[in-house]
């Protein structure tokens, strides 16, 4: 399976030093263990725009697309998240991060573009998630995500630390 993981695009918001996205490599190396495809693509650093974004979907065709969000890049994250859903209807869209591990509930119910939110530590949630879908399999037993259901909105087990 291909997933790409990647930071929101450069917003309005003033940006900090461009910082290796530590967490989301984390995340990539344990998705890559497993035998999946994995790209890691920093909007900040490549200071891409929603064109240059869409050009690396249609280029790596992933099936699932995580963001990391914080609080000051929400709405550049719900906007790609849109992005995303406009290029695919098909690609899953996974948020994660500090912002989705406390407003996890909300963002599912208002922001229609994200289908999975990951509280707390995404390593091994990712994983999970991924070989789930691989397999057609229901998130029911996934320890740590938020996600739309047919009739609302289902919040699953905390994951262990």
């Amino acid at each position: 399976m291909k997933i790409l993981l990647t930071t929101p695009l450069l917003g309005d918001f003033p940006i900090r030093d461009p910082m290796f996205p530590l967490g989301i490599t984390y995340i990539a190396g344990v998705i890559e263990r497993e035998g999946h495809l994995v790209r890691i693509l920093d909007n900040y650093l490549e200071k891409n725009n929603e064109s240059g974004f869409v050009k690396v979907i249609e280029d790596f065709k992933p099936s699932t697309i995580g963001i990391t969000c914080n609080v000051e890049n929400r709405f550049e994250a719900f906007e790609l998240s849109r992005i995303i859903k406009k290029f695919s209807e098909d690609i899953i869209v996974i948020l994660g991060g500090p912002f989705p591990s406390v407003c996890h509930k909300e963002i599912i119910e208002d922001i229609k573009s994200v289908d999975i939110a990951v509280r707390e530590e995404g390593e091994y949630t990712l994983l999970d998630i991924v070989n789930c879908l691989e397999v057609r399999k229901p998130f029911d037993d996934i320890a740590g995500i938020t996600y739309r259901i047919k009739d609302g909105v289902k919040v699953n087990q905390p994951r262990p630390f």
